[in-house]
């Protein structure tokens, strides 16, 4: 796997920062699975589950991001070159409220506005 990426160092570290955390989250899986369904233990331990398995998930994507190589474009079709293009990669943070003061509830929580961010890549064909 590494042999694709731009530098093989860095995806063999990320790689090995991965499995050192698979086990943690085999655990907290494991754990999960002793308690009754639905009870405060159980969601305790799938919460901590889901922030292991989203710190893995980000050295994934960081993974990825090695294997394409350096300088990389995606060629658009001619058709849309009279429209604006993003070359690359944007971040955009959106503060969304709604109107007349309404809440978002959002697993069972009132929030009085989201955050949200976005990873926006150019041209994604079909």
């Amino acid at each position: 796997m590494t042999a694709s990426c731009r530098d093989a160092k860095v995806c063999s570290d990320i790689i090995g920062s991965m499995k050192e955390k698979i086990e943690p989250l085999e655990a907290t899986l494991r754990e999960s699975a002793d308690y009754l369904n639905g009870s405060d233990q159980e969601r305790a331990a799938l919460d901590k589950s889901y922030d292991q398995q989203d710190v893995i998930s980000k050295e994934l994507t960081k993974l990825e991001e090695q294997m394409i190589p350096a300088g990389y474009v995606t060629p658009v079709p001619s058709d849309y070159d009279d429209l604006p293009q993003l070359k690359g990669r944007a971040t955009v943070d959106m503060l969304v409220k709604k109107a007349e003061g309404e809440k978002f509830d959002i697993e069972g929580k009132l929030f009085k506005e989201a955050n949200m961010k976005m990873i926006i890549d150019g041209y994604a064909g079909e």
